[in-house]
């Protein structure tokens, strides 16, 4: 009697969805008023299960124009009849539906835009629809299967067990241990007899396989639903297009207008959001992420984007909190712990940056703002490196980013690869042959393998474009300049170079350092005097006029500025040495040894040499 009222089913299933295209739900309501039919039946084994299911979940790509947009999944609920997410389908998009090696189009029927479900009339499909089960029937431990085109790669089924039954703002929840990856949003999750519990809702959450569905049952209610959301439905589509086509002030003035007449949608208040970040007014961002907080308070999306716009308005301790607010329900996503990092950065807590910049790119290694931040942090602390691994990543994920091809070819020359170097520096070029950093390290990595006289020449070109800094353009063809002798050219680009930048300090450094080489000693020293007042506090200031002082035989001053120079920084081996030399030579022995002493406990080889030069020779006429 069971299987020939199953049949009966069935029947009615494939009569009413081939023939009241007008009651689009007909075949799911008949697939749950009978769902107990099916649960009493004799079970069957996993792989007749799979192969049954499988056939109920389809692919779901949409194109704009001939890009492909979004990639998802989707159920069967009846014969041409297909339920899959609404936000990765705009209005002008046309939908394609993948099954058993066939594309099919879609067309959008109805929509319940607050659950983010569409339903989808697909011409031919004539599939099986889904049988419902409620969520509530689901058990802690039981078996399930999801089905889903994960990453865009067609339909494919991955195993687990239900971990608990939650609830949100919005409803049940059914969380589950089953792989899911990005595209199976939309997908099935069914229980062992092959029915289906729940739709997935593709997240990264705290822990590996955690993961959650919607109930089931939300596919019954969608016409209904639908017919109260047309307002909200229309006002959706306006606020897509205009996002897709960057007008950020009308997105903001249409969300004001919907927000006029309905105080309380989310949407409207996400669409405020969105244009206030896209135009950097973080005050009115932070307002409406507020607002949407205090209709849903456990909004993922907007407590990250609260802190952010927190943290662009400088409250960087309330912006840590966001982050770790957010963390605390997905630790698998990369993003918390990017605001997180930052965060630390400006808060100045260096010991637990490297742990958030860490944890950004194990969560999600193919996210390139992860190893950006990665790069700069790792090149920041000497760590070259990492920084390199790092940047070289973010290269190949964004192949087409100038700035990242730049950060690798500057962290192979503090690693002296100098040939990997010049490859970076080329393929920026490539992207963009303006580029003045790009040739300048483009010039900078000929020199370093050798070719001085076509780096020189690259780094003449760089300085004759427009680009944020040119002061360190003239830097790195002063520098080459000096490198080869070329002192009067490398003082014309030093001077350039602190022109353009008057607090320039490196430059005014190496100008200083070259006027010296050259004999301008007064120019010289007029240049340390400019650099002190820029920063009083550099040990170099001392140590460079004592050695101004030495070469024209002025002893005394050479000294007091040799110890000033140790009062701000004493462990510089170098100026030990050099004032051994200075107390010997004018018969401070006390200081001398004093002086040797502490340069012992620096550096043993610098010692040594002292101790040759200033003591071992008098040894002997004792």
């Amino acid at each position: 009697m069971r299987e020939q009222e199953l049949a009966i089913v069935e029947k009615l299933v494939r009569l009413f969805a081939g023939s009241c295209p007008s009651l689009p739900n007909v075949a799911v309501t008949l697939a749950l008023m009978f769902s107990a039919i099916s649960a009493d039946a004799p079970a069957a084994s996993v792989e007749e299960v799979v192969q049954q299911i499988q056939e109920q979940v389809v692919a779901v790509d949409v194109f704009v124009g001939d890009q492909l947009f979004d990639s998802s999944s989707g159920v069967v609920v009846g014969q041409s009849e297909v339920v899959a997410p609404c936000n990765g389908i705009p209005e002008e998009g046309s939908i394609r539906i993948r099954s058993g090696g066939v594309t099919r189009e879609g067309r959008v029927t109805q929509r319940d835009i607050l659950r983010n479900l569409c339903q989808l009339e697909v011409s031919g499909l004539n599939l099986r629809p889904v049988q419902i089960v409620a969520v509530n029937t689901a058990r802690t431990g039981q078996r399930v299967y999801a089905i889903s085109n994960a990453l865009g790669m067609g339909v494919a089924v991955s195993a687990g067990v239900v971990s608990a039954l939650r609830t949100s703002s919005k409803g049940a929840l059914l969380q589950f241990t089953a792989p899911v990856a990005p595209g199976s949003d939309g997908g099935g999750l069914f229980n062992e007899s092959g029915q289906l519990v729940g739709i997935i809702r593709y997240q990264r959450l705290d822990g590996q396989n955690v993961n959650f569905a919607v109930p089931a049952e939300w596919l019954t209610q969608i016409a209904t639903r639908a017919a109260s959301q047309t307002a909200l439905g229309t006002a959706t589509d306006i606020a897509g297009k205009l996002a897709r086509a960057s007008r950020w002030d009308d997105l903001a003035e249409h969300a004001r207008t919907r927000l006029a007449v309905a105080r309380d949608d989310v949407e409207a208040w996400r669409w405020l959001a969105l244009s206030a970040e896209k135009r950097n007014q973080h005050q009115d961002a932070r307002n409406a992420h507020n607002e949407i907080l205090r209709l849903e308070p456990d909004d993922y999306e907007s407590i990250l984007g609260r802190g952010w716009a927190q943290f662009r308005l400088g409250d960087h301790a309330a912006a840590l909190n966001a982050a770790q607010a957010a963390l605390t329900i997905r630790r698998e996503d990369a993003r918390p712990w990017m605001l997180a990092a930052y965060a630390q950065i400006a808060l100045k807590r260096q010991q637990d940056v490297r742990k958030s910049v860490e944890a950004a790119v194990a969560a999600d290694p193919w996210n390139a703002n992860a190893q950006a931040l990665m790069g700069m942090w790792a090149a920041d602390t000497g760590d070259y490196a990492a920084a390199a691994a790092a940047f070289r990543m973010q290269a190949k994920l964004q192949p087409d980013n100038v700035a990242a091809w730049i950060q690798l070819a500057n962290a192979y020359i503090n690693l002296n690869r100098h040939d990997r170097a010049l490859d970076a520096a080329e393929r920026a070029l490539s992207v963009d042959s303006n580029s003045g950093d790009a040739l300048i390290l483009k010039g900078r990595t000929l020199i370093g393998i050798g070719r001085k006289s076509e780096g020189i020449k690259t780094l003449e070109g760089a300085v004759r474009l427009k680009f944020p800094h040119p002061e360190w353009a003239w830097y790195w063809l002063a520098s080459a300049y000096y490198d080869v002798k070329l002192y009067p050219e490398a003082i014309a680009a030093y001077q350039e170079a602190v022109r353009i930048e008057p607090k320039f300090v490196l430059a005014r450094q190496w100008l200083a350092a070259t006027l010296e080489n050259c004999g301008r000693f007064d120019d010289a020293l007029a240049e340390i005097d400019q650099v002190a007042k820029d920063d009083p506090k550099l040990p170099w200031i001392g140590r460079r006029r004592a050695a101004i002082h030495m070469v024209q035989g002025l002893d005394a001053k050479a000294m007091i500025e040799y110890e000033q120079s140790l009062t701000l920084d004493a462990r510089q081996p170098r100026v030990w040495r050099a004032l051994v030399d200075v107390y010997r030579r004018n018969d401070r022995a006390a200081d001398a040894r004093r002086a040797y002493d502490r340069l012992l406990e620096l550096d043993r080889r610098e010692a040594e040499l002292a101790y040759q030069e200033n003591f071992l020779p008098f040894e002997g006429s004792r």
